[in-house]
């Protein structure tokens, strides 16, 4: 039988369920990706909501934008 796919790693991992985060919010960005990391279908949800997601959505940029400076919610071209 096949086992059953890993969960995704790296920048594409979701936060833990029960993380402890910092409740510093990052803005009202939110972003979908859909497509293939290393061969396996990725549908996930990005946000700026608190410290974990925000450290999350960094590490996808510069697939989604970064920020030009805190708390304007102005993003880079």
């Amino acid at each position: 039988s096949a086992s059953p796919s890993p969960p995704l790693g790296g920048p594409l991992a979701p936060v833990p369920t029960g993380q402890m985060c910092s409740m510093i919010y990052g803005g009202p960005q939110t972003a979908h990706v859909t497509g293939l990391w290393h061969g396996e279908p990725v549908d996930e949800t990005y946000r700026r909501t608190d410290g974990c997601e925000v450290a999350r959505w960094n590490r996808m940029v510069p697939a989604l934008p970064a920020p030009t400076s805190a708390g304007t919610g102005n993003l880079a071209a």
